[in-house]
């Protein structure tokens, strides 16, 4: 599963400002690299505060609407 396009808003639920999307959107071709761009920037400025239930939390959002992304990447299956 991919999350495709709606990177940019995952970005903005994780708090990144709109020249912040432009540089990793110009920055890369392919869509996943976009979204694995912004996600280690993410991770880099956030250090240990960004964890797993932040993005949870953030793809479950109504203004994102990707719980399934959510409960595959971030979720334990037994």
């Amino acid at each position: 599963m991919s999350i495709g396009d709606t990177w940019r808003k995952l970005g903005r639920r994780l708090s990144f400002e709109e020249g912040n999307l432009a540089g990793f959107d110009h920055g890369e071709k392919e869509l996943c690299e976009k979204a694995y761009a912004m996600l280690l920037a993410w991770k880099q400025r956030g250090g240990s505060d960004a964890t797993y239930l932040v993005l949870y939390n953030a793809l479950c959002h109504s203004y994102v609407s990707r719980k399934d992304l959510g409960q595959e990447v971030c979720c334990c299956s037994e």
